[in-house]
């Protein structure tokens, strides 16, 4: 059962769930209409794939996305900066709190997207451990116990 997460943590995306769990995933999270809405950080079709394969609900290409954008937005805002002090000395602290603004705006919305994604990952996991049906718990147990593999 998922307690934890990361959208960076690349062991959860090794770590796949057996088939009939994914199965069960699959026809539990068709049944959440307020969470399989389309929004492209939080709710999306990678979230739903992830979900049903892995059991965490996230979506890695917005966590790179929003890291290269706090990269690029620095490295832009470090050649403002020093394009400013060089021009107009005067103008660098307001510069430097903007810069810092810019590129810190991704990071803070990745962070909030992370809290997003760890609550709708215990949301669906709880519902769906609170609906499945034994043959589910069976193979949990054998998965997970090294019972049977996949």
């Amino acid at each position: 059962i998922v307690t934890s997460h990361n959208a960076l943590d690349h062991d959860c995306l090794h770590q796949t769930l057996p088939k009939s769990i994914t199965s069960h995933h699959r026809s539990s999270v068709i049944q959440h209409n307020d969470i399989t809405h389309r929004q492209v950080f939080y709710s999306n079709s990678e979230c739903i794939a992830v979900w049903c394969k892995t059991g965490r609900w996230s979506t890695l290409q917005a966590a790179v996305y929003l890291v290269s954008s706090s990269v690029g937005f620095g490295k832009s805002a470090t050649m403002l900066t020093i394009s400013v002090a060089a021009a107009h000395a005067i103008l660098l602290p307001a510069v430097a709190v903007g810069g810092l603004a810019v590129v810190g705006a991704p990071l803070l919305f990745l962070k909030k997207s992370q809290e997003k994604w760890e609550k709708t990952t215990m949301k669906l996991t709880g519902e769906f451990w609170a609906r499945a049906p034994p043959e589910v718990f069976v193979e949990a147990i054998e998965y997970w116990g090294g019972l049977r593999v996949g």
